[in-house]
Formats: structure tokens, C-alpha cells, sequence
């Protein structure tokens, strides 16, 4: 309890600093031009940035590889040494020579080989996993900040599943392959070539068949690769196509279960893995042909060794003393050399993965908004005077060609209430999203404190105004939270108090848990009203100068909808109110009240009473209503 208490309250540690707020990973993504970047050159710009644990990993590959290699060497001369002092003294021992050292300090040479390498590898793991980690980190703040910061209408065709594969599956791949991938590139050359090295110090006839074999290996291994990268990019579109699906119908379980549709949904789904399925046969097609290429070559090496060496010496003077002097080397010599061949087996699926992760989420990072928030613009310490829109038309960037909004200008006085309402489509919500600025106008401008709100630094305007919707927004988290959002810096008591002017105290405290209750995704354990009375909660703490209800009643019952509107009408007194009206009972003290035409902007402006006294739109509204 504590600690879920803590992960919930504690929001101070998530307020952004100046230097935080500059996002470099997102700029660092920004600056590639080319949205079919690599994997490899994504990679070196991370390694880049963070130089001196990648130079360490370096350091360590080099250390890890070369004594890898060298035990080759060691072995060789150990078995050499071992056989001259306790070999036999027949004839045909003529091949055998002192290295120089005792047989007991080439052991301990081997050993001390074997603990520089266990060491250095240690090193490169840890420093490694933890460099793969930031690059994941980094790579998924950037796309996330990208996302946060896409005007709304981007989501308008997505499915969210979609893009969290993206966000979270392919980022991971990235952190996994960019601590794999670089290691296993630096250190299958420095192992190759080392091992080649010392086989020809042992053997060089054996060791050339042994090596022109492995190159013939590898080459048949690398062309599959290709064929991978494909395939996979393939199967990680489908895998995002499901689960998008899915995170789509999960999300819509009410209606499912209100239609009695369970088993229409379970046989679609089985029909969409299907076809996910089908899409991986190439792809484990292609897999299972470079695996088993890989085993039987680096399997073949071992024998052809030793058939090699078998052959070549056989039918000469000791022959068979310089074949068991030389096979122990050669056996460890080969099965080193056949590590490059094994290492092949995940390097290159992965790199299939990592690259096309790579592109997907530069696809992500490449998507620019048509917003710019203007972070680094003055912050805005209040809101003073008038608020105007001036010449505004708007077209909704999804459906170009189609006007919501014709030329329309309106002043809201400071203070004073104003309401919208039409029939639906007549552009009613879109003054609420013009105001949030979850759109820009496509001609004309919204004017705070005689300035064009496009040029405003967005968050600290925000800062200043309340937004209630339909359908409140309850965020996963205890109600502390959730009434403090936004507001990060209120008091627990601050919050208490917040709630019982909503009147959600006296609830709060019939939970076992009172204000550490966690309510749920999108507050499932609430009722409408419930919920907006803890948004309510959420606007009395912040206390801001302006107010905008976009039809904040219209999804409650008539008895819990008066009571709701009582709350709201305690805290719209001094605030600068814009509600969008789908009940008109709910606006009868409106200041001023605009009646809003399909396609012809506004066509009423008046009082309720004068409005209701004469025919028009806004009486055929009443009448419809009634």
C-alpha cells in the first residue's frame, strides 16, 4: 500500500526542469533526414552521445576477444610442452621441442587468460544492458514527446494499439539490439581473424581449409539476410495491425457485451491471427534455413579439421605424433573460429528486427504537428481583458475543403458567461477546440490578451484554463491524483478541501482507502456523476480564469445533471465561461448565448429570453427539446 501510495502522490519528481524541457532525445531524432535510416547508423549516433560507456564496451570487446583467441595459442604451446616433458622417447618423437616455459606456467598463463576475459566480458554485459536501456529510454521519449506533442486531429484515423506496439515492442527491440548487435559486430572480426591467426601458428595447411570453409559458411549465411529484413518487416506491421485491433475491441467491451456479440468477436480474432500466422511462414521459412546452415557448418568444421589434418599428415615420418600434438589446439582453434558462425544464428534476426523497428519508429519521430506549442516563449502569468476571435474560418485539417466555421468574430468579455448551440455538426465543439488550441484556425486568429494565441507559450495559457468535457477524463491512479492533475503542487489538504466543495468528499471517505483509492482505467469504478464531480474537484483546485464546459451534462440524468450544474455555477462565478449547450435548461443564465448554423457560422446572438421570444433556430432547438 505504501508503496503504490507513493507511485501515485508523489508527482514532484516528474516536474520538468528548464534543461529537461528542451528534449534532446527528440531533437536528437528530428535532426535524421533520412526516414530510411538503419539501424546501424541510428545506433552510432546513440553511441555517440553516450561516448565514454560505448568507448568502455569497446575496450572491453577487444580485451574479451583478444584473449578469447589467444587461448588457442596457450593450449597449444601447453599441450607442446606437456608432450615434451612427459611425452614418450621413441623415434618418431622428433617433432617434439620445449616452448621455453614449464608446462605449470602455461597453465597458469591459461588461467589468467581465462579471468581477463571473464572480467572483461562482465564489463561489457553490465555496461552494455545498461547502454541498451538508455537508447531504449531515449528512443521512447522521443517518440512519446513527439506523440504529446501531435495536434489532436492525428489521432482521428489511428488505433492506438497501433502506435503503443510501436511505442513500447519496437523501442524495446531497439535497446535489445543496439546492446547485441554492435558487440557481436566488433567481436566476430577480432575472433575470426584471431582465430585464424593462431590455427596458423599451429597448423597452417589445416587451418587454410579450415578457413576458406568458414567463409564460404558465412557468406551463404549473410545473403539470407536480405530475405530476413524483409520478411520481418512484414510480420512486425502485422503484429502491429493486431494489436491494434485488439487494444481497439478491449476498449469497446461494453459495447461488445451490450450486443451480445462475443462469439462474432471471437471468430474475428481467430481469423486475424490467422492471418498473422501465415504471414510468418516465410519468415520462419527463411529463419530455419539460416539456423540449420549455421549448425551443420559450424558442426562441419570440427570434422573437416580433422579429416584435414589426418590426410595432409598421415603418410608422413611422425605424422601421427604431430596429428595428436596439434588436434587439441586445432579442436579448440575450430570450435573458436565456429563461434563467428554461431553468433550469426541471432545476430541476424535481430538485425531483421532491429531494422525494421528502426524504421517504424522514425515513421513516428518524422510526423511533424502543425502545432508548435512555443515552449521557450514568455510565460503566461494571467489572462487580462477581452478574449477575441477575430475573422476565424475553420476547416478541420482532416476534411479539407469542408468550412465548420465561416468568417466569425466574437468578443467574450472578461467575467461574463457565454454559451453555444446548434445542431449537431454546426460547429458547436469547435470553438471549445479552437480555444484549447487543439486546432489552429485555417484563417483569422484567437486573440489573448491581444496577442495571436498560435504565438503563446501554450502550457503556462493552459495553465489558466479549465476544460470539462462529456465524458470526463479519469486518469489510472488513486483520486489524490487524479484531482491534483494538473495542478501538481496543491497540499493533500488542498485537495481534501477541493473535494468537498465538489461534494466527492463524503464518497471519498466511504472507500476502504479513502483518497489512495485507485480508480481504475478511465475511472471504470465510477459513475458519470461521480466522475464529474471529481473533474469538478480537479477545476476548483486549479482555479482558473477561464472556464470551458463542451456539453460537461449532457450524458447524466436529469436529477444528477442539476445537481452538476449547481457545482458548476459556484465556480464559473468571475471566470470567463464558454459552455457548449446540448440542453439548453443548462444555459438559461448565459450572459450571452450564440446559435451556431450548420456551415453558416453564427445566425442567433442574444439573451435566453430574447432568443426564446422570437422565431428562429434557437426556438426550433427549444421546441425539439421540449
Amino acid at each position: 500500500m505504501i508503496k503504490e501510495k507513493k507511485s501515485f502522490t508523489d508527482v514532484s519528481k516528474y516536474i520538468e526542469t528548464a534543461e529537461e524541457q528542451k528534449q534532446p532525445s527528440l531533437a536528437l531524432m528530428k535532426s535524421i533526414n533520412n526516414r530510411r535510416i538503419g539501424f546501424f547508423k541510428l545506433v552510432t549516433i546513440y553511441y555517440g552521445r553516450y561516448f565514454w560507456e560505448s568507448l568502455t564496451i569497446i575496450l572491453a570487446l577487444i580485451i574479451s576477444s583478444v584473449a578469447i583467441v589467444s587461448m588457442t595459442f596457450i593450449i597449444s604451446k601447453l599441450v607442446a610442452q606437456v608432450m615434451f616433458e612427459f611425452g614418450t622417447n621413441s623415434e618418431n618423437a622428433t617433432n617434439l621441442v620445449a616452448t621455453g616455459l614449464r608446462w605449470y606456467w602455461w597453465l597458469v598463463i591459461a588461467f589468467s587468460t581465462l579471468i581477463i576475459a571473464t572480467i572483461a566480458t562482465w564489463i561489457r554485459e553490465k555496461i552494455g544492458g545498461m547502454l541498451g536501456r538508455k537508447i531504449e529510454m531515449d528512443v521512447r521519449n522521443a517518440v512519446l514527446s513527439n506523440l504529446i506533442n501531435m495536434n489532436i486531429g492525428y489521432y482521428s484515423d489511428k488505433k492506438i494499439g497501433e502506435i503503443m506496439t510501436k511505442l513500447i515492442n519496437d523501442t524495446q527491440i531497439l535497446g535489445d539490439e543496439a546492446q547485441l548487435t554492435p558487440a557481436n559486430l566488433i567481436s566476430i572480426p577480432i575472433i575470426f581473424l584471431g582465430s585464424a591467426f593462431s590455427l596458423i601458428i599451429v597448423d597452417w595447411p589445416t587451418a587454410l581449409i579450415a578457413l576458406f570453409c568458414t567463409l564460404i559458411f558465412m557468406l551463404l549465411v549473410i545473403f539470407t539476410f536480405n530475405a530476413q529484413s524483409i520478411e520481418t518487416e512484414k510480420v512486425r506491421k502485422k503484429v502491429t495491425e493486431v494489436n491494434g485491433d485488439s487494444t481497439d475491441r478491449i476498449g469497446a467491451i461494453a459495447l461488445i457485451k451490450a450486443s451480445g456479440t462475443e462469439r462474432y468477436e471471437q471468430k474475428r480474432m481467430k481469423m486475424i491471427n490467422e492471418d498473422y500466422y501465415r504471414s510468418n511462414r516465410k519468415l520462419n521459412s527463411v529463419q530455419a534455413s539460416t539456423i540449420t546452415i549455421i549448425i551443420m557448418s559450424a558442426l562441419s568444421l570440427t570434422l573437416i579439421a580433422i579429416a584435414s589434418a589426418i590426410l595432409i599428415y598421415k603418410d608422413r615420418e611422425g605424422g601421427g605424433d604431430i596429428i595428436i600434438r596439434i588436434l587439441p589446439s586445432l579442436i579448440t582453434g575450430i570450435n573458436t573460429l565456429a563461434w563467428p558462425i554461431y553468433t550469426l544464428t541471432g545476430l541476424i534476426p535481430g538485425m531483421a528486427r532491429a531494422t525494421a523497428s528502426t524504421r517504424r519508429v522514425i515513421e513516428l519521430i518524422k510526423v511533424d504537428s502543425t502545432l508548435d506549442p512555443n515552449e521557450f516563449a514568455p510565460i503566461v502569468e494571467s489572462i487580462e481583458g477581452d478574449i477575441h476571435l477575430k475573422d476565424v474560418v475553420f476547416e478541420y485539417p482532416e476534411k479539407p475543403g469542408v468550412t465548420i466555421l465561416p468568417k466569425t468574430n466574437i468578443t467574450f468579455k472578461k467575467g461574463k458567461s457565454y454559451a453555444f448551440v446548434g445542431e449537431t455538426g454546426s460547429g458547436k465543439s469547435t470553438i471549445s477546440k479552437l480555444l484549447l488550441r487543439f486546432y489552429d484556425p485555417t484563417s483569422g486568429s484567437v486573440l489573448i490578451n491581444n496577442t495571436d494565441l498560435k504565438k503563446m507559450n501554450l502550457s503556462s495559457y493552459l495553465s489558466h484554463v479549465g476544460y470539462v468535457e462529456q465524458e470526463p477524463k479519469i486518469l489510472y491512479g488513486d483520486v489524490m491524483y487524479n484531482v491534483r492533475y494538473g495542478n501538481f503542487q496543491a497540499t493533500d489538504e488542498e485537495v481534501i478541501e477541493a473535494c468537498k466543495k465538489a461534494n466527492l468528499h463524503h464518497l471519498v471517505e466511504t472507500w476502504t482507502n479513502g483518497y489512495q483509492t485507485v480508480l481504475g482505467e478511465r475511472g471504470f469504478i465510477m459513475s458519470g456523476g461521480q466522475k464529474q464531480r471529481l473533474v469538478i474537484a480537479r477545476i476548483i483546485l486549479k482555479d482558473p480564469q477561464i472556464l470551458i464546459l463542451d456539453e460537461a451534462t449532457s450524458a447524466l440524468d436529469n436529477i444528477v445533471e442539476k445537481e452538476i450544474q449547481k457545482e458548476l455555477e459556484k465556480i464559473m462565478v468571475g471566470k470567463t465561461t464558454i459552455s457548449i449547450a446540448h440542453r439548453l435548461s443548462t444555459i438559461k443564465n448565459a450572459d450571452e448565448i450564440f446559435v451556431l448554423g450548420s456551415g453558416e457560422g453564427i445566425v442567433q446572438r442574444g439573451t435566453y429570453e430574447e432568443l426564446i421570444s422570437k422565431p428562429g433556430h434557437f426556438k426550433k432547438l427549444h421546441s425539439a427539446g421540449s
